[in-house]
């Protein structure tokens, strides 16, 4: 792409990434982890009762203008109107999400699979759990590691799973999908969204669910269940809602402002970590 339009370089400009306008795989990789960085995952439209959509127009308007953040759906189809904007080939596929040992079938996550440099990336900034950061090699063989953290894509009969290993070794499934999985269209997630959006079986009709990445890791907050992850370590904190660590949590995830130092400071050996928006600022 030898120019970004208006629209694209205000995404980009939200993002850090005002330079990257050449499609190539290091491009890629700041790309998703900046975006990570920059926009966060949550559900404050949900539990409003707010329309949402994967429309180009208003979920860029959302996410750039608005300076929010959104659900998966939202997160991944503006960035893979980004994506192809710069020029990258971008499929959306779907897989399912890893729940009490199984796989929920029928409510499908949104991931997006770029083929760049004749070679295809597994690339997700909509999740709101603990991910990877930055994108997958789809036909890799090998562990693939990255922020203290390992992820295998295996083959395992007619579907690829999709693990995520911590520092300690414990691993964890994240998503199933096909062997090889057909290209979905949008549309193919609207009954997805109105469950997400409507149904009390949603977690996201319950309560805040928000996450937003670091430099080596995530803070996710869910309900009063605070999960900090740093280089493939997690420590998670139970909070009430009239906590000050909730209330730092909530401001620096949603809208990355404020110290969140004392997230860390719970009476642990984290005490002394400096603060999230120091490694962001790095």
């Amino acid at each position: 792409m030898s120019r970004a339009s208006g629209a694209t370089t205000n995404y980009l400009g939200r993002i850090g990434c005002a330079q990257l306008t050449t499609p190539d795989p290091e491009s890629l990789r700041t790309l998703q982890h900046r975006h990570l960085r920059a926009i966060p995952f949550e559900n404050l439209n949900v539990l409003c009762g707010a329309p949402i959509t994967t429309a180009a127009r208003p979920v860029r308007e959302k996410l750039v203008d608005q300076a929010r953040g959104g659900l998966c759906f939202e997160l991944n189809s503006a960035f893979a109107h980004l994506l192809a904007d710069l020029g990258y080939h971008v499929a959306l596929i779907e897989a399912d999400i890893a729940f009490r040992g199984g796989f929920v079938d029928g409510i499908g996550h949104p991931l997006l699979l770029v083929t760049v440099a004749s070679e295809q990336w597994l690339v997700d900034v909509g999740f709101g759990g603990l991910s990877y950061l930055e994108p997958l090699r789809w036909n890799a063989t090998r562990p693939q590691r990255q922020h203290g953290q390992t992820f295998h894509i295996e083959r395992v009969g007619d579907h690829r799973v999709i693990h995520r290993e911590d520092a300690g070794g414990a691993v964890t499934p994240m998503f199933r999908t096909a062997a090889e999985p057909p290209e979905r269209s949008w549309q193919d997630f609207d009954e997805a969204m109105e469950f997400h959006r409507t149904s009390p079986d949603s977690p996201f009709t319950r309560k805040l669910i928000c996450s937003r990445a670091t430099g080596d890791g995530q803070v996710v907050l869910a309900g009063g269940r605070l999960t900090v992850l740093r280089n493939g370590t997690t420590t998670e904190t139970q909070l009430s809602a009239d906590s000050p660590v909730y209330g730092a949590a909530v401001a620096w995830i949603l809208h990355g402002i404020g110290d969140f130092t004392t997230a860390f400071d719970l009476g642990t050996t984290r005490s002394s970590t400096p603060s999230i928006l120091d490694q962001q600022a790095s």
